[in-house]
């Protein structure tokens, strides 16, 4: 997928991180099995929402990717809201209870400056985590060079409080 957006600028490429809310409260009170259900279950919703050659991956615990071809900058937010009202309006039930699952969704887009896969995974990671401590999805800025990127995220794990974002959810560098 790297080579393909890397060698081909007529393609356009975009990589949404997603991070699940209340994974751990559920693993913890209902048991690993109730976790595991809810893995499949969201899987199956986001390959239901997919559309055809959108690529959905299981990162590990409750991450996953989506990776999109040829999307323009006008449906890039629409195609990543899709996404994450398929999750936050999935009603997850354990026994008689029912248990709210919501998600943090970021955006990356590859710029001219993005050198590697890693560095775009790092963007899209890194507006993920920006976005859960906001209540919109967030597309990351593609000028952002993964030193700044990993002092961005240095600095999330130390002071939460300085992140700049305008009024659409933008990262404001």
């Amino acid at each position: 997928a790297w080579s393909r957006a890397s060698r081909s600028p007529e393609v356009r490429p975009a990589l949404i991180a997603i991070d699940l809310d209340h994974f751990k409260f559920i693993n913890d009170t209902f048991g690993h099995q109730a976790g595991d259900r809810l893995l499949v279950e969201i899987s199956r919703k986001l390959r239901k929402r997919g559309r055809p050659g959108d690529v959905i991956a299981r990162l590990g615990g409750d991450e996953f990717s989506i990776l999109l071809f040829d999307v323009d900058d006008a449906s890039i937010d629409q195609v990543a809201e899709s996404y994450r009202l398929e999750v936050a309006n999935h009603p997850f039930h354990c026994g008689d209870r029912m248990v709210e699952v919501g998600c943090s969704l970021g955006v990356a887009l590859p710029g001219p400056s993005t050198t590697s896969l890693e560095e775009w995974v790092a963007h899209a990671d890194l507006a993920c985590r920006i976005a859960s401590l906001h209540v919109h999805p967030l597309k990351s800025l593609a000028g952002v060079s993964l030193p700044e990127a990993l002092l961005i995220e240095t600095g999330l794990e130390f002071d939460r409080a300085w992140m700049v974002v305008d009024a659409d959810g933008e990262f404001v560098s």
